[in-house]
C-alpha cells in the first residue's frame, strides 16, 4: 500500500488515502456489529440474587450445576438459560392478596376440615428455598409455566410447593377439634412444625431440591355459627371458673382470718407466759443475790476474826517483841529517839513523873 502511494502521482495520493481510511472504518464497524451480535445472542447475564441453569436442546437436558451472577456463554438455538430466585422465598396463603413479586407469591386462602367436619379458613406464611435447581428441573421439566421471562406466578414449581403445603397442613391440623384449634396455640405451633418436617421429608424423598424453613399461622376463621358457639362455651367456662375462684377466694380469706386470730391468741399467750417467766426469774435472781451477799458478809466477818486471832497468837510467840522493835525502828527511821526499857526490874513507867525526874536527875525545886 505504501509502495502504491509512492508510485502514484501527486494528484492520486489523496484519493488512495481516503480509500484506505474507508476500509478501516468499515472493518471496525463490522467487528463492532459482530461483537454486539455475540453479546446479544451468544451470552446470558445472570443478575445478582438469581441462579441460572443452562439447558441444551442438543442433549435435551440441563447442565448439573447452577450459574451464579455474571455473564455466561450460550450457543444460540442450541442452549438457553432458565433463572430462578436465589435465597428464601415467601408464599402467602391469604384471602387478601397484595402485590406479588418473584420472591413473594400469593395463593388462595387455605380451607381445611377439622375434627367433626367443621371447616376453617386459615392464612399461612410459608418460607422456603430452592437448594438444588437441577433436581427441581428433573421433576417439573422446566421452570416457567407459559412465559419465557420469569415473573410473579410464572414458575411452574409454585404449584408443587402450594400442593405440598396444603396436604401437610390438612394432614396435621385436621386432627384438631374446633375448640382445640381455637384454644391451644402451642399445640397448633407444634403441629405446624411437624408439617414442615413432613414436607421436607417428602421433598427429600422425591428429590425436588426444595427446603421448607417455617410455616406460620397468621389468622384463622370459622363459620359464624361455630365461632359464636365456641365463644359462648368459652364464656360459660370462664364464668364457672370465675365463680369457683371467687368461692375459693372467700374460703381462703376466712381461713386466713381464722389463722390470724389464732396467731394473735397464741402470741398473747406466749407474751403472758414470757412476762410470768421473767417475773419469776427476777424474784429468784434477787433472792439469790441476797443469799450470796449474806454469805459473803459472813465469810468476810469470819476472815476478819481469824485475822485478829492469828495476829494475837503471833504476838504471843517468842521473838514477837523483836518483830515489834523492828517495825518500830522502821517507823522511827530518821527521828532522834531515846530507847528506854519499859519492862522488867529496871523498867521505866513513863506515866510515873517522879520516877522519870529521879532518873533524869531533876528535882522539883530545880
Amino acid at each position: 500500500m505504501a509502495k502504491d502511494l509512492e508510485q502514484a502521482g501527486p494528484e492520486d495520493r489523496p484519493h488512495r488515502r481516503g480509500g484506505i481510511l474507508r476500509k478501516l472504518i468499515g472493518l471496525v464497524t463490522v467487528l463492532a456489529i459482530l461483537a454486539v451480535l455475540v453479546l446479544k445472542f451468544c451470552t446470558f447475564y445472570v443478575e445478582p440474587g438469581w441462579w441460572g441453569i443452562k439447558i441444551s436442546s442438543a442433549t435435551s437436558g440441563a447442565l448439573p450445576h447452577p450459574y451464579g451472577t455474571g455473564l455466561h456463554f450460550v450457543l444460540p438455538y442450541f442452549q438457553r438459560f432458565d433463572v430462578f430466585p436465589r435465597g428464601v422465598q415467601l408464599m402467602e396463603f391469604t384471602g387478601s392478596p397484595g402485590d406479588a413479586t418473584v420472591r413473594i407469591q400469593f395463593m388462595p386462602q387455605m380451607e381445611i376440615k377439622l375434627a367433626g367436619e367443621n371447616p376453617a379458613r386459615i392464612d399461612l406464611s410459608l418460607l422456603y428455598e430452592i437448594k438444588d435447581p437441577y433436581q427441581l428441573l428433573g421433576k417439573v421439566g422446566y421452570l416457567y409455566e407459559n412465559s419465557k421471562a420469569p415473573g410473579p406466578g410464572a414458575y411452574k414449581y409454585l404449584g408443587t410447593v402450594a400442593d405440598a403445603a396444603q396436604e401437610a397442613v390438612r394432614r396435621f391440623l385436621g386432627n384438631l377439634s374446633s375448640e382445640g384449634f381455637y384454644r391451644d396455640p402451642l399445640r397448633r405451633r407444634q403441629l405446624l412444625q411437624d408439617a414442615v418436617a413432613h414436607m421436607n421429608a417428602v421433598f427429600a424423598k422425591d428429590e425436588k431440591g426444595i427446603v421448607v424453613h417455617s410455616l406460620l399461622l397468621r389468622a384463622f376463621r370459622y363459620d359464624e355459627s361455630i365461632e359464636n358457639a365456641i365463644e359462648e362455651k368459652v364464656l360459660n367456662q370462664q364464668r364457672v371458673k370465675t365463680t369457683a375462684a371467687t368461692a375459693r377466694l372467700e374460703a381462703l380469706k376466712e381461713q386466713l382470718n381464722k389463722l390470724i386470730g389464732e396467731g394473735k391468741d397464741a402470741a398473747a399467750k406466749i407474751e403472758a407466759d414470757g412476762d410470768a417467766y421473767a417475773s419469776t426469774r427476777l424474784v429468784e435472781a434477787e433472792r439469790q443475790q441476797r443469799i450470796h451477799e449474806a454469805d459473803g458478809k459472813l465469810v468476810f466477818a469470819r476472815a476478819s476474826s481469824a485475822k485478829v486471832s492469828k495476829r494475837r497468837a503471833a504476838m504471843e510467840v517468842a521473838g514477837a517483841d523483836n518483830a515489834v522493835s523492828l517495825e518500830m525502828s522502821d517507823v522511827l527511821d530518821g527521828v532522834d529517839a531515846i530507847i528506854l526499857p519499859v519492862g522488867g526490874a529496871g523498867g521505866i513507867n513513863l506515866l510515873d513523873i517522879d520516877q522519870a525526874m529521879s532518873m533524869l536527875g531533876a528535882s522539883q525545886g530545880n
